[in-house]
Formats: structure tokens, sequence, C-alpha cells
């Protein structure tokens, strides 16, 4: 098992792209969760958590207050890798986050 806390060098508030990010989760995995492969856990507003038994992905926005539909850049992200068989979607994801957006991984080692 792996966990990687993906975030831009530059943090989640400056960087442009944050909502590409929200986007690639949920059209990457929804179709999952739709066709019963992966659970999807929304506990409030704003979040949301992806599983099955290959990982685990949590997502977490960024919303005012006032009007929590309005989604402003993605605040936290995380993905645990169960397995690393080269089909697994969230091993694909920490791949492309890093290759296509530039994601790096936090050290929270200690």
């Amino acid at each position: 098992m792996s966990i990687h806390i993906l975030c831009p060098k530059e943090g989640w508030r400056d960087f442009p792209r944050s909502l590409e990010v929200g986007d690639i989760v949920y059209s990457r995995l929804m179709p999952l969760v739709n066709a019963g492969e992966m659970d999807y856990i929304n506990f409030v507003s704003g979040s949301g958590v992806f599983e099955n038994e290959y990982g685990l992905l949590l997502i977490d926005f960024l919303t005012p207050e006032n009007n929590e539909d309005e989604i402003q850049f993605v605040k936290f992200l995380s993905v645990t890798v169960n397995k690393s068989d080269t089909s697994n979607v969230f091993k694909s994801l920490v791949e492309n986050f890093k290759l296509e957006y530039g994601l790096v991984e936090l050290d929270c080692s200690g």
C-alpha cells in the first residue's frame, strides 16, 4: 500500500488548473461508481471519497460558507494505492496528476 498526498508546488489556492484536477477525478471515477465497481461516499458538500479494493481517493474542495455548491478550488487530494497492477485506476491517476499537472507529493513522514 502506498499513500500519495498530492499538491501543486505553488499550493492549491494559486494553481490555475485546480478545477481541472477535480473534473478528472469525477470523470474517471464516477463511471466506475455507476457500474458498481467502486463506492462513492459524500459525507458533506465539497468533498468525496472513492474506494474499491485497488485503493482510495479523497478529494476536498474549498467552498464558500454561503454557497456550498460553488467550488473555488481543490483544497486536499490524497490517493491510496492498495495494489500496483498496471490497470489500477488510482495508480494511473497519481501518475497522470504528476506528469500532466505537475503535482508533487507532500512528505508527511514526520
